[in-house]
């Protein structure tokens, strides 16, 4: 009998601004150059196109090892490895609780996060990673650490494109697609008095905020310590009025990718008072995949299923209608590649050019 089990799958979208000559389309999707650059990273040695990040005997790796064109041909699918690793740990035998060995501290336990790709607006579907490791802000380093890959196709790019652009510092922007239950408990406030935003400003070199950068500066210069967030809220202290469009508000701010959680206090139908909050967290499905005698997960479910949610609950199927057309330049990547690659071996040493 084949058993069952419910695992999450998450849901982040992946953009490509274009500069279109007195504005940004910081929204939209264009599949050739993300295809591009997850090629050019597989084409990497797998020890150097792995990432690592952390400090303090904490670390993180996340690495790309597989990337392929689904049978359905609106996807791709791949897989990301990841592993925490930094400290030396005791491994025991959990059922006669003794010693069986030590694990090293340049060693971790390998999780491998199978995602798909929806080619036509970026949405990215990923099981949901046990070690907390892969989330939207590791993946986005993952693919600065690998930006130089991009130099040629930007150059092509921008080449034959006279009204679209493409800067390499925004080549790539990647989003968590909103949890819809925190919107949805909005709706059930009669009276919304304060709305609140929390930034992490631990790391004050990545605020992305002038006014929260300088207040921290202030406080730092000020000899305040052991602080790791501020909160800015908006309040209404009209007696009986209430805070209005808040969530268009929010969904606006979580877009922009500028603060770390989200919330609002105020009061239900039935009076009674109550806060809730929303961290940048990403919309999740539960779904349901066979398992085997082991544990181990039915791959081929779990893509089928992701695939599922993209085609019938996908929530930005419609994010690129309306963008402007854009000139492709695969094709004549390709060519110039295989040209370059055909002079250097016809000038190495002993060889002709025929």
């Amino acid at each position: 009998m084949t058993n069952k089990t419910f695992v999450k799958i998450q849901a982040y979208e992946l953009f490509t601004p274009k500069f279109l000559g007195d504005s940004f389309a910081m929204e939209r999707y264009d599949h050739e150059q993300i295809e591009y650059l997850l090629q050019r990273i597989c084409n990497i040695p797998l020890k150097q196109r792995a990432f690592h990040i952390g400090k303090s005997g904490e670390y993180k790796v996340i690495n790309l090892v597989d990337i392929r064109h689904s049978e359905d041909q609106d996807f791709m699918e791949g897989a990301f490895s990841c592993a925490r690793y930094g400290q030396l740990e005791e491994i025991i035998n959990v059922h006669e609780q003794i010693k069986t060995g030590e694990k090293p501290r340049d060693h971790g336990l390998k999780n491998e996060v199978p995602f798909i790709l929806d080619k036509r607006n970026g949405l990215l579907l990923l099981h949901k990673d046990k070690n907390n490791v892969v989330s939207r802000e590791m993946i986005y380093k993952y693919f600065r650490y690998h930006i130089n890959e991009i130099d040629l196709y930007c150059e092509e790019f921008n080449s034959v494109n006279p009204t679209a652009k493409i800067f390499k510092r925004s080549f790539v922007k990647v989003g968590a697609v909103p949890s819809q239950d925190f919107f949805e408990e909005i709706k059930n406030f009669a009276l919304i008095k304060e709305a609140f935003v929390i930034k992490n400003i631990e790391n004050i070199d990545q605020i992305n905020n002038e006014g929260i950068a300088f207040l921290t500066r202030e406080a730092t210069e000020n000899n305040v310590e052991d602080f790791q967030e501020m909160k800015v809220s908006y309040k209404n202290t009209v007696k009986k009025r209430g805070i209005k469009h808040i969530t268009a508000f929010f969904e606006k701010l979580y877009e922009a990718d500028k603060y770390d959680k989200y919330g609002v206090s105020g009061q239900l139908e039935s009076g009674k008072p109550k806060t809730i909050t929303m961290a940048k967290f990403p919309q999740t499905y539960d779904i349901k995949v066979s398992i085997n005698e082991n544990g181990i997960i039915s791959l081929s479910d779990l893509i089928n299923e992701m695939i599922a949610i993209a085609k019938y609950q996908n929530p930005v199927i419609d994010k690129n209608e309306g963008v402007q057309p854009i000139e492709k330049v695969g094709d004549l990547l390709n060519a110039k590649e295989k040209q370059k690659g055909s002079e250097d071996e016809a000038s190495e040493p002993g060889k002709e050019i025929s």
